[in-house]
C-alpha cells in the first residue's frame, strides 16, 4: 500500500527557471480517462520495461511513467521504483535527498539477489530509466518534470497546447538522459526539465513513452489528428489491437508502449 501523500503538495522550486503556460484557474476535477501499456512484440508481458503509477486524493492527482533502458539489468524494477517514489513524494528538482535513498536501497536490494557472477557484474553497472511526472491539482494548476524522452502532451479542443520535454519528433532517436541506480553520469539537476501551467476544463494530459511519442509527432507532421484516434481507445483490448495494427503498418515502433490520459472536468 502506498504511503499517504501530505497535502498541500510541498513541491520545491526547480533550480532552473521553469517554463510557465498561462490560463484561467477555477476549480476542476481531474479524471483518469485511459491507462494502457503493451509490451514489445516478441517479448513476454513481464519483460515490459515501461512502468507507471498514480496517486489521487480528492481532486488532486499525481501520475508518473518511466521507460527502463533495455541495455541495463533490472531496468523494469528500477523504473517501477522511480514512478512509485515520485507519486508518493513528488519533486521538481530530483535533489540528492530525493534520489540518493533510492540508490542506496537499490544497492542493498541488489546485494541480496542470488545472481551468477556474470549477471552480478552486469547488474553492478547500474539500471537506467527515463522519468516523467505530473501533478494536477483541483485548482487546475499543474506541474511536470522529465528526464529523458517520455513525453507529456496537453491537448485543448483537439489542439496541442504543450509538448514536453521534447518539441518535435526529430529529437527522438538519440540517447536520452537517464536516471541511474548508481548515481553515474551527470547530476540529475543538470538533466531535469520542468514545466508549469494552469489548465482549462476539457484539457487532456497525455503521458506516453517514447514509441507512442514518436507516433504522435509523426501524425502531427502529416497533418493528421492523433488525438481523435487515441481518444477512441477505451479498453486494454482496444489498445492492444490498435498497437498491433500500427506496428504492422510500421507507423509505430516495436517497443514497449504506454499511454496514460487525465482530463480536467467540471
Amino acid at each position: 500500500m502506498m504511503a499517504p501523500l501530505t497535502l498541500p503538495l510541498g513541491l520545491r522550486a526547480s533550480q532552473k527557471s521553469p517554463k510557465i503556460l498561462g490560463g484561467r484557474s477555477r476549480q476542476g476535477t481531474p479524471r483518469l480517462r485511459q491507462c494502457f501499456s503493451v509490451h514489445k512484440a516478441g517479448n513476454k508481458d513481464y519483460e515490459c520495461e515501461d512502468a507507471y503509477a498514480w496517486w489521487s486524493h480528492g481532486r488532486d492527482w499525481v501520475v508518473a511513467i518511466a521507460d527502463g533502458a533495455t541495455e541495463s539489468s533490472f531496468a523494469r524494477q528500477w523504473a517501477q521504483i522511480l514512478v512509485e517514489t515520485y507519486v508518493r513524494r513528488p519533486t521538481e528538482d530530483l535533489s540528492a535527498d530525493w534520489l540518493s535513498p533510492l540508490q542506496q536501497s537499490w544497492a542493498q536490494w541488489l546485494e541480496n539477489q542470488p545472481l551468477h557472477w556474470f549477471a552480478r557484474r552486469k547488474a553492478q553497472e547500474g539500471a537506467f530509466a527515463t522519468l516523467l511526472g505530473l501533478v494536477l491539482l483541483r485548482d487546475r494548476q499543474w506541474r511536470a518534470i522529465a528526464v529523458g524522452d517520455s513525453c507529456l502532451f496537453v491537448v485543448r479542443q483537439q489542439r496541442m497546447v504543450a509538448c514536453f520535454p521534447l518539441a518535435s519528433g526529430a529529437l527522438l532517436g538519440f540517447r536520452p538522459p537517464l536516471l541511474g541506480s548508481l548515481g553515474q553520469g551527470k547530476h540529475p539537476r543538470e538533466m531535469v526539465c520542468s514545466l508549469h501551467g494552469v489548465g482549462r476544463l476539457g484539457d487532456r494530459f497525455f503521458l506516453v513513452t517514447d514509441a507512442l511519442a514518436a507516433w504522435i509527432f509523426n501524425q502531427l507532421e502529416l497533418g493528421a489528428d492523433p488525438w481523435g484516434q487515441l481518444n477512441g481507445i477505451r479498453s486494454d483490448r482496444q489498445f492492444y489491437q490498435w498497437v498491433e495494427r500500427e506496428r504492422s503498418h510500421r507507423r509505430l515502433p516495436n517497443d514497449d508502449t504506454t499511454l496514460i490520459c487525465l482530463e480536467l472536468r467540471s
